[in-house]
């Protein structure tokens, strides 16, 4: 998939502002409503947005979203939604504030005050990479009416901030990527049997740790338990696999371009789909089935009619993305 570059100035030291979530922003009953509020008010004045409201005035970035020159848009999350995803009040009364200035600004348009609708040029589109306030990119989706930023819904869009900006209500807090999609194997101990099998791919026609720290791709890669799931012996056995041999059954898991789930969701919902499913081409020249149950489900054609559910989805690396599975794929 070809992805359009959108670039917006990014804001030299300011903003601020990770997460108010859930479905709705909901204002406090107990002060009377400010006329015309900036970002900041709306923000402090809603009673479920008190941890983003507590990481604002913490970064010291409350004062930037107060000042009424501001123009943007900024992707919040709910306290319950925080919370659900680790970042509780606790985490953030804690986290070093470089790390927070990084959370905060990578949820930030700044310059314009834009409705869901005009985030992606044309007024719809595939993961559109548009520069936020650090610098970096989010890639936006706008498609029959929904807003998605890096494969994550919005439920709630275009809460109105005064003459300021926008408010999107996330269901997941956007994190910047923290690396390749190698560095993010090598960092997450629960991928440790993946990362080293990819790591043993390096004398293979296919060297596969060289394409995951330069070209654009998206991995669904099972953890630890899902290679021991396999069998009992199961990463004693791909070890010792002829390295072609292992380079293709792990290239299965690879598609080329970023593919989040929003991608999965708008591909099954499209009316000339009747089956609920759709194939996906792999890097080893063969194709996955993605169906939606509980969990977006992926499938190969040797795995016996069990699919692999995606457990944790879409995690953004700086060339692509990552999907993890609870079951290894069989070509």
């Amino acid at each position: 998939m070809d992805l359009k570059i959108r670039k917006r100035a990014p804001l030299l030291l300011i903003l601020a502002a990770m997460l108010i979530g859930g479905s709705c922003v909901k204002n406090s009953t107990t002060t009377p409503p400010i006329s015309n509020p900036t970002i900041a008010q709306v923000i402090k004045s809603a009673t479920n947005l008190t941890i983003w409201n507590a990481a604002l005035i913490r970064a010291n970035l409350d004062t930037v979203l107060n000042d009424t020159t501001f123009r943007g848009t900024v992707f919040v999350c709910t306290d319950q939604v925080m919370g659900n995803y680790g970042l509780g009040a606790n985490v953030i009364d804690t986290m070093g504030i470089g790390r927070l200035d990084t959370i905060l600004l990578y949820n930030i348009i700044a310059g314009e005050a834009l409705l869901s609708t005009a985030l992606v040029p044309g007024g719809t589109g595939q993961n559109v990479s548009t520069q936020i306030a650090s610098g970096d990119s989010v890639f936006i989706t706008y498609e029959g009416g929904a807003l998605f930023v890096n494969g994550i819904s919005a439920p709630t869009t275009d809460v109105r901030a005064g003459e300021d900006g926008y408010l999107d209500v996330m269901a997941q807090p956007l994190i910047p990527p923290s690396g390749t999609i190698m560095q993010i194997l090598q960092a997450d101990t629960t991928l440790s049997y993946f990362d080293s099998l990819i790591a043993l791919t390096s004398g293979a026609s296919n060297n596969l740790q060289a394409l995951l720290t330069s070209g654009i791709y998206t991995v669904f890669v099972p953890n630890n338990t899902a290679i021991r799931n396999l069998s009992p012996n199961a990463y004693d056995s791909l070890k010792i696999l002829q390295v072609d041999s292992l380079a293709n059954l792990l290239a299965f898991h690879f598609v080329t371009g970023r593919y989040f789930t929003s991608d999965m969701l708008i591909a099954l919902s499209n009316p000339s789909n009747n089956s609920g499913v759709i194939t996906q081409p792999t890097l080893s020249d063969s194709a996955l089935k993605v169906s939606e149950g509980v969990a977006f489900q992926v499938q190969g054609a040797g795995d016996s009619g069990v699919a692999a559910n995606i457990f944790a989805p879409n995690i953004l690396a700086r060339n692509g993305v990552v999907h993890k599975v609870d079951k290894v794929l069989v070509p």
